[in-house]
């Protein structure tokens, strides 16, 4: 699994590269017969015993940036490739529409989720609505000394205004779950099994095994963060 952030012209950071940078992933990909997959072809895969293609791949984008439609959405019609675009609910309901479209910094609004769902191409996960911060809490992870109950209840609310935006919006519930910035928790698990989400990812660099009959092998995936300043070839060597 492939994790991805911004991307965008200009300097690259440990959280964003240039289209160009991405293209050469893509070719590369594309070039070591590597195919995309979707989350839903992993839950048939581990439920209904679907068969996937060889050296699966799952492209991620975290955060929803609306350069992920500019620059990112043209490689993967180019390409034919899928992903999983990761929204942060305050991200796309506040800050995108008081200041949108702007390739640098701007967040995905709406009707921009919508044009990319339509694409055929893209689905979504949810990242939270307001938990994409490092407070008191560690993203969305129990704090110490909290009450299991009460980390429940604010954790299923958090969840639920996403879910219920996204379905409200563009007609879509997500079955994907993000951890931000990767900080996972075992007290988190129910609420994510109540509400139905069938993968989660986390931040941790490892390659995957999962396993038919179990879905349980769906929780927890590891991503590797494609950070700028390395050749394509550098950073799928590892």
């Amino acid at each position: 699994v492939l994790m991805y952030h911004s991307i965008r012209n200009g300097p690259e950071s440990g959280y964003s590269v240039t289209p160009q940078t991405l293209e050469a992933d893509f070719r590369y990909l594309a070039a070591h017969d590597y195919h995309t997959v979707s989350p839903e072809d992993l839950v048939c895969y581990v439920e209904q015993n679907v068969s996937l293609p060889e050296n699966p791949v799952l492209l991620t984008f975290d955060d929803g940036f609306y350069n992920n439609l500019a620059y990112a959405l043209p490689l993967l019609k180019q390409y034919d490739f899928r992903a999983v675009v990761n929204i942060v609910g305050e991200f796309t309901e506040e800050l995108a529409p008081a200041d949108s479209h702007v390739p640098a910094y701007s967040y995905l609004t709406s009707e921009d989720c919508r044009e990319m769902l339509e694409s055929g191409l893209v689905i979504f996960g949810n990242h939270t609505t307001k938990l994409h911060h490092r407070t008191d809490r560690s993203g969305c992870a129990i704090c110490k000394d909290e009450e299991e109950a009460r980390y429940h209840a604010i954790f299923m609310e958090d969840l639920l205004h996403l879910q219920n935006y996204l379905k409200r919006e563009i007609s879509y519930e997500p079955i994907v779950f993000a951890y931000p910035y990767g900080f996972d928790c075992v007290e988190s698990i129910p609420v994510l099994k109540d509400l139905g989400f069938l993968v989660t990812l986390t931040c941790y660099e490892h390659m995957n095994e999962i396993t038919q009959g179990k879905p349980e092998s769906l929780y927890g995936l590891g991503r590797y963060n494609r950070a700028g300043n390395q050749s394509t070839e550098l950073f799928f060597a590892k």
